[in-house]
């Protein structure tokens, strides 16, 4: 098991509360120190060559690469900004040069903002969590004031020596005094409820909240496919492109297992600027056509954020969570009301849903027909039979299913054909739809790709045919 630390950084403001915050913070007994004796592991920063320097002679630095190894990759296109979006732009360019990088080891890759610091245990969480089979650690994140968080962080955890381990029941303690108005705008009672409501939270007495978050950090990546990046930002398509089926995502939903707190300046205030209540119909819109189906996967997890041990209000807090994402899932399966928002991570979000089926019927009996018949088997459903336009073959068997003419399809005794065909897949589907049939829920073809219980289906041809 390799493990490679990735890490983004420039310009002089985040390079001081990487190298001053988040490094003293990193280099503990439960996070990167657990290293000294634990897998092999690789430090990496991607930064500027103006702040290369600062970052070598940084004596933290120096500290890592005693038991680690440390590289600074310096990249000429990065330059400080004010605007957030171009910023976060030059980091999606950085982790795709990083990415591919990390995938020729085969290492499993923990993305470390510069501007995050992370409770104690937490990075030895992570191999746990890798040794399982997991390919994403799918991670809480709290916005904190950085004004008040800081000094207050610093003075709470900062040891003799100068690291600053802190244990997750005490960070939370200390974050929920420090908490940024985005991050207070996402409570269910906020009267300034964030417009992108990408993360909900429930207050239980003084002491924590539960969150029901589309976002969250993909703290480490083992990709399942290689060859992907991220097109948008590393939380927002790059989980889906790196690890489509969820089964493979684990996502953190007790805070004394892992909690990470980023710092962002007071005035950085997004979508909570103005007097609104929450709106379900908004969610339900965001949730549909602004993330996609792992985001909303993340959501039907209730996460707990806590500084003490659990009373019986939790239990009944999440209850009420329950019920909201229960009724998110109704309105957007039935209801025209919500507005219909242009998506942000748009990746798959076409992809039909095909979780109903039970029943298939495959169009065709040639070598295409027994693939079909593999992608029936592979999502569970049952072949009943065939069909084919050729007349010397009506009446006859093929795979064990009797063959029958086009004209039977209109008996609606099965949930979906199954068009096999590569060559004569055209006519075939001209032919379905002049019966009113409709692709993509009356019909699909076998090289298509689509979702069943929230798993990606596709057939590899190649594989196939070799």
């Amino acid at each position: 098991m390799k493990l490679h630390f990735l890490v983004t950084v420039w310009g002089e403001e985040y390079t001081k509360m990487f190298l001053d915050l988040c490094l003293p913070n990193q280099l503990t007994p439960g996070n990167l120190g657990f290293f000294e004796s634990g897998p092999e592991a690789v430090y990496k920063i991607y930064t500027r060559p103006e702040d290369a320097m600062a970052i070598s002679e940084n004596r933290f630095f120096q500290e890592i690469g005693k038991f680690m190894k440390t590289e600074i990759h310096l990249l000429n296109f990065l330059k400080p900004s004010t605007d957030s979006a171009y910023s976060m732009s030059l980091m999606t360019r950085c982790h795709q040069i990083a990415i591919p990088e990390s995938n020729k080891e085969d290492a499993f890759m923990v993305f470390l903002p510069p501007d995050q610091v992370y409770s104690e245990g937490a990075f030895t969480r992570l191999v746990e969590i890798g040794a399982s089979g997991k390919g994403v650690v799918a991670t809480p994140t709290l916005a904190m004031s950085e004004e008040t968080f800081m000094p207050a962080f610093t003075s709470r955890f900062r040891d003799d020596n100068g690291y600053m381990p802190a244990p997750a029941r005490d960070l939370v303690a200390l974050a929920l005094n420090h908490l940024h108005p985005v991050a207070r705008s996402y409570f269910i009672d906020s009267k300034n409820s964030n417009i992108d409501t990408n993360q909900l939270y429930w207050k239980v007495n003084e002491t924590g909240f539960i969150a029901r978050n589309l976002l969250l950090h993909p703290l480490m990546v083992k990709p399942k496919i290689k060859t992907s990046v991220p097109q948008y930002v590393i939380d927002g398509d790059y989980p889906i492109r790196a690890c489509p089926n969820f089964k493979d995502h684990h996502v953190v939903r007790d805070s004394d297992e892992i909690i990470a707190c980023e710092l962002t300046t007071e005035n950085y205030i997004i979508g909570a600027d103005k007097p609104r209540r929450f709106d379900i119909f908004n969610y339900a819109g965001h949730a549909k056509y602004g993330y996609n189906r792992i985001h909303n996967r993340y959501a039907r997890k209730a996460v707990r954020v806590h500084s003490e041990d659990f009373t019986l209000e939790w239990d009944d807090v999440e209850k009420q969570t329950d019920d909201l994402i229960d009724s998110v899932r109704f309105i957007i399966a039935t209801s025209k009301k919500y507005q219909r928002y242009e998506p942000l991570f748009n990746y798959e979000k076409d992809l039909p849903d095909l979780s109903h089926v039970k029943r298939v019927v495959i169009f065709g009996t040639g070598s295409g027909a027994t693939a079909a018949m593999t992608i029936a088997g592979k999502c569970g459903w049952e072949a009943v039979f065939c069909v084919d336009s050729d007349e010397g073959k009506l009446g006859g068997f093929f795979e064990g299913l009797d063959i029958k003419s086009p004209e039977t399809l209109d008996r609606n005794d099965y949930d979906l054909i199954i068009v096999s065909s590569i060559p004569w897949k055209t006519s075939m589907f001209r032919k379905l739809e002049k019966s009113g049939l409709i692709y993509g829920k009356d019909f699909i073809h076998l090289l298509d790709r689509f979702i069943v219980d929230d798993v990606l289906i596709s057939f590899d041809i190649q594989s196939y045919l070799s």
